[in-house]
């Protein structure tokens, strides 16, 4: 051993030791710079030992091979001034600053030891590099690097690398790095225990920035046993600006002979103040928090900002704590690995939070719940909600949400705004603002409710604020333990089957909900389980479910709408909407159909007026008229909007006037459409031109019958209607699935039943399905076959007494008498004047039974020229649609 020390008063400022510089080959040396009272070389990281000198110079060896074969152990009453490069450090202590840097080799002489360097220690200031280096060891640990206790100190502004093993505690009073342009790089090959803004035995996390890119994964692959490659803890009360790259982030593991994690609330990266950089777990965060005040958004001088990256699963929170806290954006499980274990957002088992956005506090007991059928858990503090929160995110990316093994609850994503949610699997959750109404106490928490240890919610029939604004959102399948509650989303895509419940307190007129496949379970399925596909390394797990670990014990519920409502699971899929008058926009039912043509794809319900008293339950189980899917309650009493499966039906009921072939009493007066009222046949969702179609005049046909005749004759008056469908900038829901018809100038439609109906099959699709699909017609007699198509009544009331002329027993007050339109001279201008007439033309009727054509009652010779003619047909169609030369 090579003890060195100044002999004199090491407080005496001109009692410095320089730089030692050692020559030569031997065997190990231990260097020992203490005062003359020190006899032990490895002092304990506690122990107080007497300084060397006042100010020191540093150490270092002449070969390299000799400096691996050293170990040290240093205390200065000022500062270290220059380099330290040795074997192994035992202990280095400034009182005030260590300004040089100091390195420890790895060699096989210190395979005894685990910590390659046990503790680096200054009062004020560490400001030099901190590196080992050598052989791959994951046990060969940077144990304590520690600046303070004084709580001015300046810090750690240099960098603390061990890339080829552990790095275990990293304690300050001071701040870690200098700016956001000179950040410190703390790296570590095998993973890193704490790093924390708090004073060396102290319990109070200060309020100090930390500027630094942080690695725990140098040495290798990812090591799924989990026992290494982590960052266990991350916590200031201060900002952080930098990056954070990890394989893992949970608990530290018990050094015990279980081997556990250690339970509690305050593992993982805690940040009281603003998160600026990105994280990036390479692997998976597992009962462990990612929390910060806020998150700042990336700007285009620094687009590597707030992201949050976890590549296989979240066990635990992703907090904003702040009440205007921001998450710019968090991507869990697109990068999987083949281990058996599903990624993903996943369930807990520790009771949920009772107040949003504060991961880390124990919210009551800390009780553990018990679940049913399973053994009973140990009572040992709660792990983290598994919750993702925030008073805005920009975007979540999730491939799924679900509840593993044991847990009791399922994961939650709570913020009242967020741009883009997209969930690929979506089997259990709740997605909602979180905003909930407590009963607070003095100092502003919930009052917790001594029979239920619940908090005590204000009013738990209040909904009116759990829907967050969500601007995009995409699901895959949702299912029976799944609750979106959202509002303001043009477009919502469940790309699989909806098994469990969307709420939204409307759905604006601009606004689609879409469904890939089927609202409900098919035939045969229970509530239970979900034929959504996931792939696994087994390969596709078609069905898993959704009760597995079961569900919580009744009394133990989770401060989310869903559980204020009294639900644990849907039983069957269904849309709530709560306005009365909600349903402007479009829900579309099957929406990725190609072939598909299940009967069953809407078994669910579409609830509107969910919050009033007596809601209209649009379903293939209702009664008339809310029976599904081709109901027959008129939009105007939902909001104009509608539900539609794919590929959509005509809207008998919401047409105007309704469909009609019978001749009933639904129609329009001739003189209102005359006077540019439009006729308007409506689907139960979007439509379009049929592809290389450009004008919806060139594939929409126009014919007609009088009241009461053979109902397959009919003649074609295409030319005395304008038609016109959806343009393709069209938004309104209402206006999207609607043909109009009107009359054309100088043409008067007369009273009778009329036909619209398309070209050929094909000319007119569904609108926004993955696949063109014409729209579906109902069946209507022409010549000798059905055909598609919309009949509609036009009524005439010549007597002006509003009941229509063909139902109406007393005509006598009529007056209209034109000769050539009322060819019949009925009083009435009809459909059956254009019949008639055709009668008496093809028979060249001059006269009343004129010879040779028996069965001439009236004259085709309207025109009075001597003969009956082609001319004769065009003055009286002219008559007929114009209504000319009335006597």
């Amino acid at each position: 051993m090579l003890q060195v020390f100044h002999e004199d008063d090491p407080n005496d400022s001109t009692n410095n030791i320089g730089l030692i510089t050692i020559f030569g080959q031997s065997g190990i040396l231990s260097v020992l710079i203490g005062g003359d009272s020190n006899t032990a070389v490895f002092p304990d990281v506690t122990d107080l030992i007497d300084p060397a000198c006042h100010d020191f110079a540093g150490l270092v060896f002449d070969d390299a091979v000799q400096g691996r074969a050293t170990q040290a152990t240093i205390w200065v009453a000022n500062d270290i001034t220059g380099p330290v490069t040795v074997g192994r450090i035992s202990r280095i202590d400034a009182a005030r600053n260590i300004d040089g840097d100091i390195t420890a080799t790895v060699t096989s002489e210190w395979d005894e030891f685990e910590f390659l360097i046990e503790r680096i220690g200054a009062g004020n200031r560490i400001a030099g590099d901190i590196t080992g280096v050598g052989q791959f060891s994951p046990y060969k640990s940077i144990d304590l690097i520690v600046v303070g206790p004084s709580l001015t100190a300046e810090g750690i502004t240099g960098d603390i690398k061990n890339e080829l093993g552990r790095i275990e505690r990293i304690f300050t009073t001071g701040k870690i790095g200098t700016s956001a342009t000179q950040k410190s790089a703390i790296r570590a090959g095998v993973g890193i225990t704490e790093i924390r803004a708090i004073s060396l035995g102290g319990t109070t996390v200060l309020d100090r920035d930390i500027f630094a890119d942080i690695r725990s994964n140098l040495s290798g692959s990812i090591d799924t046993s989990l026992v290494s490659r982590a960052l266990n803890k991350l916590h200031t009360a201060g900002d952080f600006v930098g990056s954070i790259d990890v394989d893992f982030i949970r608990p530290r593991f018990n050094p015990g002979p279980d081997g556990l994690p250690v339970p509690g609330l305050e593992w993982g990266i805690i940040v009281g103040g603003a998160f600026t950089g990105d994280i990036k777990v390479r692997h998976s965060v597992l009962k462990a928090s990612i929390g910060a005040g806020t998150f700042t958004a990336p700007t285009t001088a620094n687009p590597d900002t707030g992201h949050i990256v976890v590549d296989h699963a979240l066990d635990g929170p992703i907090v904003a704590t702040n009440s205007d806290g921001y998450i710019h954006s968090i991507s869990v499980g697109r990068n999987p690995f083949p281990e058996g274990a599903r990624s993903g957002f996943v369930g807990t088992q520790s009771e949920p939070q009772t107040k949003p956005f504060v991961p880390w506090r124990i919210p009551t007991t800390g009780r553990l719940v018990a679940v049913p059928n399973l053994p009973t858990m140990p009572d040992v503090p709660p792990a983290p909600d598994c919750l993702i929160a925030a008073n805005s995110i920009g975007s979540i990316t999730i491939s799924a949400m679900y509840r593993a093994n044991f847990k009791a609850f399922v994961p939650r994503i709570e913020s009242p705004t967020i741009g883009t949610l997209v969930i690929d699997d979506m089997r259990e959750g709740v997605v909602w603002s979180g905003n909930l109404e407590y009963d607070l106490d003095t100092n502003g928490f919930p009052e917790i409710d001594s029979m239920t240890g619940r908090a005590a919610v204000q009013d738990p029939t209040d909904h009116s604020n759990d829907y967050a604004t969500i601007g995009t959102l995409t699901l895959g399948c949702v299912g029976p333990g799944a609750d979106v509650w959202f509002q303001g989303t043009p477009q919502s895509n469940i790309a699989e089957h909806l098994l469990g419940e969307l709420y939204l307190p409307a759905l604006a007129a601009s606004e689609q909900v879409r469904i890939g496949k089927r609202l409900g379970s098919a035939s045969g399925q229970t509530p239970d389980t979900c034929p959504c596909t996931i792939i696994s390394p087994e390969g596709v797990d078609d069905c898993v479910a959704q009760t597995q670990g079961g569900w919580p014990v009744d009394g133990v519920t989770d401060d989310s709408p869903r559980h204020m409502r009294g639900e644990e699971m849907a039983e069957v899929g269904t849309i709530r909407i709560a306005s009365a008058t909600g349903l402007a926009g479009q829900v579309i039912v099957r929406q990725s159909a190609g072939e598909d043509t299940d009967a069953q794809a809407w078994s669910g319900q579409v609830i509107v007026g969910d919050g009033t008293g007596t809601p209209v339950v649009l379903a293939p189980e209702s009664a008339s008229p809310d029976e599904g899917p081709y109901y027959k309650r008129v939009s105007s009493e939902l909001g104009n909007g509608a539900v539609g499966l794919a590929p959509f039906h005509l809207y008998e009921a919401d047409c105007v006037p309704r469909h009609d072939r019978e001749e009933s009493t639904a129609g329009i007066f001739e003189g209102d459409v005359n006077n540019g009222s439009p006729v308007r046949a409506r689907f139960f969702g979007p439509i379009k031109l049929g592809e290389g179609e450009t004008s919806w005049s060139d594939v929409l046909t126009v014919h007609c019958r009088p009241f009461g005749a053979n109902e397959c004759n009919w003649i074609d008056v295409t030319n005395a209607w304008v038609r016109s469908g959806p343009s393709s900038s069209a938004t309104s829901a209402l206006d999207r699935r609607t043909i109009t018809l009107t009359r054309a100038s100088t043409y008067h439609i007369a009273p009778g039943v009329y036909l619209l109906q398309p070209v050929y099959e094909e000319a007119i699709v569904s609108r926004d399905l993955s696949l063109d699909k014409a729209a579906v017609w109902p069946m209507v007699c022409v010549g000798s076959e059905e055909v598609p198509g919309y009949a509609f009544i036009v009524y005439g009331d010549c007597d002006e007494d509003e009941t229509p002329d063909h139902l109406d027993g007393d005509l006598s007050t009529c007056e209209i008498d034109c000769h050539i339109a009322d060819f019949n001279h009925s009083g009435m201008v009809t459909v059956q004047d254009i019949f008639d007439f055709l009668d008496q033309f093809f028979r060249n009727c001059t006269g009343v039974n004129t010879p040779p054509n028996v069965g001439c009652w009236r004259s085709a010779d309207v025109n009075n020229a001597g003969g009956v003619t082609i001319q004769d047909l065009f003055d009286f169609l002219g008559a007929y649609f114009s209504w000319h030369d009335c006597e």
